[in-house]
């Protein structure tokens, strides 16, 4: 019976680095579909507010270009998010394309984003729309 008395405790030692990483993983995993939800809310928002906003003349796309790109940088300036915004004129359509790349974050060191020398790759979500280049709606 005395032999039994620790196992317990041994299992639990055993199990707990595959909880805190069960832990870890769950965690990123609502971090990214939190993140991408609101990324989708203010890129589509901005996206479509500044493109009317501003016009969308040769001189004006760039004013609006950048103030989206502004307001998405602020919003999404952790050090484990990335934002990127393109944009192109085809035709009479103007296309944009917004994306946010995450990195799980608990991970990421202060020389690069390495975890026992292996790299994590960013996860990315894209968000795309085409508005009609006249001003139109």
């Amino acid at each position: 019976m005395h032999a039994l008395r620790g196992q317990s405790s041994v299992e639990f030692l055993v199990a707990l680095p595959c909880i805190l990483m069960l832990v870890l993983i769950v965690y990123n995993a609502s971090l990214l579909c939190v993140e991408c939800a609101a990324f989708d809310r203010l890129a589509r928002s901005e996206i479509i507010r500044n493109h009317y906003v501003y016009g969308p003349y040769r001189q004006a796309r760039a004013a609006s270009y950048a103030q989206t790109h502004k307001v998405l940088n602020e919003r999404f300036s952790a050090p484990y998010e990335k934002v990127e915004l393109s944009s192109e004129l085809h035709g009479d359509m103007m296309h944009y394309e917004a994306k946010l790349t995450f990195y799980p974050h608990v991970y990421k060191d202060r020389l690069g984003l390495t975890f026992l020398n292996y790299d994590f790759p960013g996860v990315e979500h894209r968000v795309a729309i085409a508005l009609s280049a006249d001003g139109s709606e």
